[in-house]
């Protein structure tokens, strides 16, 4: 006769042999139908991540970006302006000045739609003072929306518009999936001007273009791409034609930038003015274009970081903080 207590052991590890077999299957089961976010459809996260200013669907497919740990979030990087330029060296003659911000605390004259202005510090060599301040458009560690919107409405009639301004990013700035970080617009109601600067996420060296969604042509010209509404599409941009090539690198000091735009007398009379420079040499020039005909009507800081597909895993890593700076900004118009 079997001693019970021999045929409890002996059951007693067969129980515990299948439920470890048990377990082990549960957990391969499980890892073998997590989610990969390398199966996400790439169509439906550039439809998700379109909207009205982005010329997206001229760019390359997002790829997705390695995630990483999300540290503790870090404050914002003291900046160090590096040039030594004089300001506003573009600047056409007879223009009047409507804006000259330098950004210490306040936005001045500017609308801000969310309340969201904040200040950085900023450090000047040769200053023996306390560090001064610049205006801080960021997008935090694990946020999909942020930078603000803050503008200035135009009177009526303007046709010719002159800003400068000192700018410079983080080094953790890695940029857009569709390849396109909206920097400011200047616009009328029925067209969007927007400065670009064009580059993949993680491109250490990003180049200012000039994009356009606009209702009436532009294509034609050496160096443009699209903006051929008649033709089904009027968004595009042009690309740099000047003695500098518009590359900046990401975190690489202060940056002046300053742009120019005339108003074309109509939608087919190309005798308007787009031009922009970066640290006083010109990147752009287009003297004969049709933009913006009637005037233009508001000046707008934002950078369209409005929760698209291009902000969240996989095409962004959320453990990185985007951070513009935007130091002293100068604006002229003329009638």
């Amino acid at each position: 006769m079997k001693n019970p207590s021999s045929i409890f052991i002996k059951n007693y590890f067969i129980v515990i042999t299948l439920g470890i077999l048990l377990l082990s299957y549960n957990n391969c089961s499980r890892f073998n139908t997590m989610e990969d976010p390398s199966f996400t459809s790439l169509g439906q996260s550039a439809q998700n991540s379109t909207n009205n200013n982005d010329p997206s669907q001229m760019t390359p497919s997002p790829q997705p970006i390695p995630q990483q740990p999300q540290p503790s979030p870090q404050p914002s990087q003291t900046i160090t302006n590096v040039n030594n330029i004089s300001f506003r060296p573009n600047e056409p003659a007879g223009l009047t000045k409507i804006i000259d911000c330098p950004f210490t605390d306040s936005i001045c004259e500017l609308w801000d739609t969310y309340k969201s202005a904040k200040f950085a510090p900023v450090s000047v060599p040769g200053s023996s003072g306390p560090p001064a301040m610049a205006l801080d458009n960021s997008l935090e560690v694990g946020a999909s929306t942020g930078g603000g919107q803050m503008g200035y409405n135009y009177s009526a009639g303007v046709k010719e518009v002159y800003t400068a301004f000192w700018w410079s990013t983080n080094a953790d700035f890695m940029g857009m999936c569709n390849n396109g970080n909206k920097m400011l617009f200047i616009r009328n109601a029925t067209d969007n001007n927007f400065l670009l600067w064009s580059g993949a996420p993680g491109e250490k060296k990003k180049y200012f273009k000039w994009a356009m969604q606009a209702s009436y042509d532009n294509c034609g010209h050496p160096g443009e791409y699209g903006m051929c509404f008649t033709k089904g599409d009027g968004t595009g941009w042009f690309e740099p034609n000047g003695e500098h090539d518009g590359g900046v690198e990401v975190n690489s000091g202060w940056h002046l930038i300053e742009i120019y735009l005339k108003s074309s007398t109509s939608k087919t009379s190309r005798d308007g003015v787009i031009r922009w420079a970066v640290d006083g040499k010109i990147v752009g020039n287009y003297p004969t274009v049709n933009v913006s005909p009637g005037g233009f009507e508001d000046f707008n800081i934002t950078h369209t970081w409005d929760g698209s597909s291009c902000l969240v895993p996989p095409y962004r890593d959320m453990s990185k903080a985007w951070h513009h700076y935007f130091d002293h900004l100068y604006m002229s118009v003329r009638k």
